[in-house]
Parts: structure tokens; C-alpha cells; sequence
């Protein structure tokens, strides 16, 4: 959840319906009236409370077959532009740090993690959106791009933060 810092806060993907979306309260109205909508995963978060790889795929697969494989991609990359117009606008005040996160490769990779032109073209669209913030930067900024995990073939789930809440 959103909670009171030195600047302004969009929570993040662990995001719950029920709590606190950006700091200030106001903010989630910028945002929504910004991007139309503001949208923070492509998928319900409620969708992936689920601890055990069976639920969380099965939970996946439904939403991926609801939509088809090209509605999915689309969907990735409508949240994804939100994000981008978000972050463009946070950076138009005066900041010391900021810190973004792309979902779209984790949601490619997690359905189509074998299918190597699907990934790629995801890969050329996010570079669009990262250049585009690269050019919003000063040449005194420090840019630091990182990845959480790698991919594969999921064989099992540990959900830390589940297992820590029970």
C-alpha cells in the first residue's frame, strides 16, 4: 500500500483493493485522469493470491484464454503505457530518486517464455518506453536497470510473504 513519504508513492504490484493506491490520496486521481484509468497489473491482483503453482497457473491460463494471445500481449502493453505516462509525469517535479517497475517482460516471459518472436517484440516495445524516460533524465542522473529473476520452466512456487503472514 501507499503510505506517507517525502514525495509521492504509487504502491506496487502486492497492491490490495482495499488500501491506499498512490500518496497523496489525490494522486490516484491525477493518475487516473492521466492515463484513463490508471491500472496497476494486467491481472486482478486477487488473481495470484493463490500459494501453490497449480492455482496460480490455472488462475493465468484462465484470464490468458479469456482474452486469447494477442488480447493478452494488448493488454500487457495498455498497462504498460499507463505506466510510462505515470512515471513521465512523477518525474516532471523535482525529485532525488525515483524507481519504476515494468511488469510487462514478467507477464510475457511467465506464458510465453518459449516463444522467442513473442518475447523479442515485447522486449523492442519496453525499450521504446525506456527510451523515451532516458531521454526525460539529465546526463547527471544515474540509471540503474535491473531484473528480479530470471526464466524457465516453473517446477514450483515459494511465496515468501504468504508463508511469513501464516
Amino acid at each position: 500500500f501507499a503510505y506517507p513519504i517525502n514525495g509521492a508513492l504509487v504502491a506496487g504490484w502486492l497492491y490490495r483493493g482495499n488500501e491506499e493506491l498512490t500518496y497523496p490520496k489525490a494522486l490516484k486521481m491525477v493518475l487516473d485522469n492521466l492515463t484513463g484509468g490508471y491500472e496497476m497489473d494486467v491481472m486482478d491482483i486477487d488473481m495470484n493470491r493463490e500459494t501453490d503453482v497449480e492455482s496460480i497457473e490455472r488462475n493465468r491460463e484462465k484470464y490468458v484464454t479469456s482474452l486469447g494471445k494477442n488480447g493478452y500481449i494488448k493488454r500487457i502493453f495498455e498497462v504498460t503505457e499507463k505506466r510510462f505516462k505515470a512515471i513521465a509525469h512523477l518525474l516532471k517535479d523535482e525529485w532525488d530518486f525515483a524507481f519504476v517497475v515494468f511488469v510487462a517482460p514478467d507477464r510475457i516471459q511467465h506464458v510465453f517464455w518459449n516463444h522467442k518472436e513473442i518475447l523479442l517484440d515485447g522486449y523492442k516495445k519496453l525499450d521504446h518506453y525506456i527510451g523515451k524516460l532516458l531521454s526525460l533524465a539529465d546526463k547527471g542522473t544515474t540509471v540503474l536497470l535491473v531484473s528480479d529473476h530470471g526464466f524457465g520452466p516453473k517446477r514450483r512456487i515459494f511465496n515468501i510473504n504468504e508463508w511469513l503472514l501464516k
